[in-house]
């Protein structure tokens, strides 16, 4: 519900069932009016029913106003709370605003003077709201958030008492948003942020993180109790059913403050939410420092024994195999040895400085990620190296070895959610090309399908027409047939090719190829008067058979298809080498030199210029494409007018 359209509550606690009746009758047409009569019973209602504004009589038996005041005002969580007090003494004003209560009026007061003041007091509310309340969920901001966290941080480690944190997110929030849209990821989040809020205590702060992001903080909570109570805000969220959507589920990382200043409880609680995103979602998951999943591959280069020594016998505890070198040589050797997932590197080292020894390691290892560390660093320096790939900059000495442990988990982090990233980029743009793929294909299919198909459709009317000369229509419609049948061939070769199997090696006899090939071209070639000349030495190659028959078979039948009658082909090859170069060379028509680069193309036809040939455009790119994975070279010289040479170069050994 929007917060313009909410009642405010208001809250009387006042002894004087009189003063309530009179109170009750100024405000019960505008606001939600709640009672109490002594200041144990408004406590309690306080911690119910969260009022906006109470208004509070200072003398009270048990405990009075004053009391109630400081009491609410002593839990941070109430400074949105306004406090009205009543008094009927002039001379309380210092006692009541010192106590803690934002305005006070004198009995006996009039009805305009009171509403006023109240009108004043639920604006300031909604102020406090706005800057403290996230607007869309109604939980806090973050900005509130990191105010409690300060003041409940401070609390547990001045008396000594546990407190926790809840990291929650929702998992695939990004599908939800992609496929029903932005409205409806609004819903989830305020019913996740309804779930959470009502799986929680009262003494529980809840506040939006970020996107879909939630964090608790559980005071005098061990970590076991916020275990608990993560898997119950999981479970009902898993067994909830939103909106549209249906179902939804969050993984959440759980950690408890530790009295060491230095050890961040909201690094340490996100990292537990990651072990949940990488151990399958769905999940809660604890950060316990003493007790490391598995043991992170670190190479330490430094000259100074007394680091290295510190290091190896440190940093196991925390879920490290180290591994030492004194020098950037000894760590090069290494890195080829053990692989290591990080390297840990001085800049001030004899012979090989850390910086020269880093521009080596990128050289023959791109990827592995390195962190400098230094003593007299530069600013240039500092800058250079994370331009050239660095991954982090630690300044010397190291001595808090758990603030070392989690800067290099966080670039081991970075490194996997980029990974990631780069996974999900390469799937999204392979399916984007292949939906390019299909539309092109079914379109170059449906124009080129209609020449042959209305040809078989008018032959077949004259045939139904008793035409004289049946013979000669019964062949024009098998010639119309077999263009179909090409271009069906042609079509599901390009399919195929595109799930790249992989290759099955044989020895191929290449003359033994050729003449395969001649008996299978005879005919198309005698038709069209041209002449097939074979000219291949007795050589062999290893290959894949089918993928090597398919290139030349394509290279043939594009010589044929554009050389004129009496033209003349020629298939040759010639051993250079360690490789075979097999040549079709034709005295077509031509290519010109502008358009080399296009013929190699996904439907990459020349037909405006050499003719009104049909065909898909995709022989010589399947060829190229087989090329490729035969790891050949195939080429083209040609001249309008003059003829073509395509020549195929491939190892005689194989891949």
């Amino acid at each position: 519900m929007k917060e313009e359209y909410m009642v405010s509550k208001i809250l009387i606690v006042d002894d004087d069932d009189g003063i309530r009746a009179i109170l009750r009758s100024f405000l019960d047409s505008e606001y939600e009016v709640f009672e109490a009569d002594n200041g144990i019973d408004g406590l309690r209602l306080i911690q119910e029913i969260s009022p906006d504004l109470v208004i509070l009589d200072i003398m009270m038996p048990g405990i009075d106003g004053m009391e109630v005041c400081r009491r609410l005002r002593a839990d941070f969580r109430n400074n949105i709370l306004y406090i009205l007090m009543l008094t009927a003494k002039q001379d309380e004003e210092a006692n009541a605003l010192e106590s803690g209560a934002d305005d006070y009026i004198v009995k006996p007061f009039k009805k305009n003077s009171l509403l006023a003041r109240l009108k004043k007091g639920i604006q300031r509310v909604k102020e406090k709201r706005e800057k403290q309340l996230d607007p869309l969920t109604q939980v806090f901001n973050r900005r509130a958030f990191e105010m409690f966290f300060y003041h409940e941080t401070e609390k547990a480690r001045r008396y000594n008492r546990p407190l926790s944190v809840i990291m929650l997110d929702l998992d695939h929030f990004k599908d939800v948003n992609d496929t029903h849209g932005h409205p409806v990821g609004d819903l989830v989040l305020v019913e996740a942020a309804r779930i959470i809020g009502h799986s929680c205590r009262r003494s529980d702060i809840v506040a939006r993180y970020g996107g879909e992001e939630f964090i608790v903080i559980s005071p005098e909570t061990d970590i076991d109790g916020a275990v608990e109570l993560a898997e119950q805000i999981r479970l009902a969220i898993d067994e909830q059913v939103f909106p549209v959507v249906g179902s939804v589920t969050a993984s959440l990382g759980v950690a408890q403050l530790s009295q060491e200043p230095k050890r961040d409880l909201i690094e340490e609680a996100d990292t537990a939410l990651y072990d949940a995103k990488r151990s399958g979602r769905n999940r809660v998951e604890r950060y316990e420092p003493d007790q490391p999943k598995e043991l992170l591959n670190l190479l330490v280069v430094d000259d100074d024994p007394d680091i290295r020594n510190l290091l190896k016998l440190r940093l196991p505890r925390l879920g490290y195999k180290v591994t030492t070198a004194s020098g950037g040589d000894e760590g090069l050797s290494l890195i080829g040895q053990i692989n290591p997932q990080l390297v840990l590197l001085d800049q001030e080292m004899p012979v090989r400085d850390g910086f020269n020894t880093f521009l080596s390691i990128k050289a023959l290892w791109p990827q592995m990620p390195v962190v400098m560390c230094t003593g007299h660093g530069s600013i240039e320096l500092v800058r250079v190296f994370m331009l050239k790939g660095g991954r982090d900059f630690i300044q010397k000495p190291i001595l808090d070895m758990e603030t070392l442990d989690f800067r290099l988990r966080k670039i081991l982090k970075d490194i996997d959610e980029e990974r990631k990233a780069g996974e999900e980029l390469a799937a999204t743009h392979t399916k984007m090309e292949a939906e390019v793929f299909k539309s092109s294909l079914l379109a170059s299919m449906s124009h080129e399908l209609r020449t042959p198909l209305n040809h078989l459709m008018g032959f077949a009317q004259i045939l139904a027409s008793g035409a004289e000369d049946q013979v000669e229509v019964s062949l024009k419609i098998i010639e119309a047939a077999d263009k179909l049948n090409a271009l069906v061939d042609n079509m599901l070769e390009a399919v195929e090719l595109e799930r790249e199997d992989g290759l099955e090696l044989s020895v191929v006899n290449l003359p033994g190829l050729i003449h395969e090939l001649g008996v299978f071209f005879e005919e198309q070639v005698k038709k069209k008067g041209l002449t097939l000349k074979v000219h291949v030495p007795e050589v062999s190659i290893r290959a894949d058979f089918q993928k090597l028959r398919q290139v030349l078979r394509n290279l043939i039948d594009n010589a044929i298809k554009f050389t004129q009658s009496g033209g003349e082909i020629k298939v040759s090859a010639r051993e250079e080498d360690d490789h075979l170069v097999v040549y079709v060379a034709d005295t077509g028509i031509g290519i010109a030199e502008k358009d080399f680069h296009r013929i190699f193309e996904r439907f990459g036809k020349l037909d405006h210029e050499t003719g009104s040939k049909s065909g898909l455009g995709m022989g010589l790119y399947i060829a190229k494409r087989l090329v490729d994975l035969l790891a050949g070279e195939i080429t083209v010289t040609s001249e309008p007018g003059k003829g073509s040479v395509f020549s195929v170069r491939l190892k005689k050994g194989g891949i």
